[in-house]
């Protein structure tokens, strides 16, 4: 499995939330994080996959790494956010952005402009007065609701706190998620979000915060493995024939 597909799927919707704080500046941290298990199919059956720990490692706003496990992680590099596949002993580098560009461009050619637009998404938080303690933090409770998610499910309980370093992870986690959402999306979902309450600590069932510590980590930890792919130049290939 790539990991791309380890990524929390639900947390996709979510993920422009935390894209543009104002004034946060990132000092450097680590924290570990839980998504849930999930079931996931396997030929003809359905596997139960256990919970999966989530290494997350930021220096500032712009050098983030996320680890999955052993052979799958993200990075967010001057602007740019990479996946980083290891298998057999090779290592696939994947630009996210170009890889979106590329298959946006090619899966809207031909279409008119009735295509909805990702900014009419609705979002809102709802505080339920309860509180909650996780890693040490006692945060608020909040229902979050919003058109993407599946209507069966229902609002997600999301728990918020303002602690600093907490909103630091959190920018720093979605952060290399970011590209995934139009900018005008980005900002509608943050003028939502609960007053300073702006650090995740529980996000339903599917995640929870473990541990953090601010820490220093060195530079080596956030050096690619190896050269991104060139997606242009592969698909031209592809294309030949």
């Amino acid at each position: 499995m790539s990991q791309q597909q380890n990524l929390p799927t639900r947390l996709r919707p979510i993920a422009p939330l935390f894209l543009l704080l104002p004034g946060l500046a990132l000092a450097g941290g680590k924290a570990t994080l839980i998504e849930a298990g999930h079931s996931m199919p396997i030929g003809n059956q359905m596997i139960e996959a256990g919970p999966t720990e989530i290494s997350l490692t930021w220096q500032d706003a712009d050098t983030v790494r996320m680890d999955f496990d052993e052979e799958g992680s993200l990075f967010r590099l001057e602007g740019k956010t990479y996946t980083v596949s290891r298998s057999d002993g090779e290592v696939e580098v994947i630009d996210i952005g170009a890889m979106i560009e590329m298959m946006h461009s090619m899966t809207h050619q031909g279409k008119n402009q009735e295509d909805k637009d990702p900014s009419d998404a609705l979002f809102s938080t709802q505080a339920t007065g309860k509180t909650e303690t996780l890693a040490g933090f006692k945060g608020r409770v909040y229902q979050v609701q919003s058109n993407l998610f599946d209507e069966d499910e229902g609002p997600d309980e999301v728990v918020f706190t303002d602690d600093p370093l907490v909103v630091e992870m959190t920018h720093a986690y979605f952060g290399v998620m970011g590209g995934m959402a139009s900018k005008e999306t980005n900002q509608s979902w943050l003028d939502a979000l609960p007053g300073k309450d702006r650090g995740l600590l529980r996000l339903g069932d599917q995640l929870r915060l473990e541990s953090i510590q601010r820490t220093d980590p060195p530079a080596s930890v956030f050096e690619l493995p190896a050269q991104p792919m060139d997606l242009q130049s592969q698909m031209g290939s592809m294309g030949a024939p």
